[in-house]
């Protein structure tokens, strides 16, 4: 009877559901730009605000001044002379931007 309730009480719909939408056929593009110059963290932060600026949608940024690498994640696919341009300007040089088709890992077994 009380589970009925709680049920009931969520729309007839598992709790753990509720809310919940899934997204189809939305794809993410996944760029790794090589950077020479990097030498710290204070150029990562460099970096991170110049990709920040030219990209707004950016998601997932990361860099790595000891890999010379920086990577993120984007709904639209980028310019690659746009965001070379961009890293530039602040001081760095780039060696290559690479974009490929992302596909976000799923859970536990492929199951969620």
């Amino acid at each position: 009877m009380r589970r009925q309730l709680r049920l009931l009480s969520h729309g007839g719909r598992m709790p753990w559901t509720y809310g919940k939408v899934k997204k189809t056929g939305v794809n993410m593009y996944k760029t790794t730009v090589m950077i020479d110059g990097m030498m710290c963290g204070m150029c990562e932060a460099h970096v991170n605000d110049a990709i920040r600026k030219a990209l707004p949608s950016v998601k997932k940024l990361s860099t790595s001044h000891a890999k010379g690498e920086a990577g993120f994640l984007t709904g639209d696919r980028p310019d690659p002379e746009k965001l070379k341009s961009v890293i530039e300007q602040t001081g760095y040089q780039v060696l290559s931007v690479e974009t490929t088709e992302y596909e976000k890992k799923k859970g536990l077994f492929g199951i969620f």
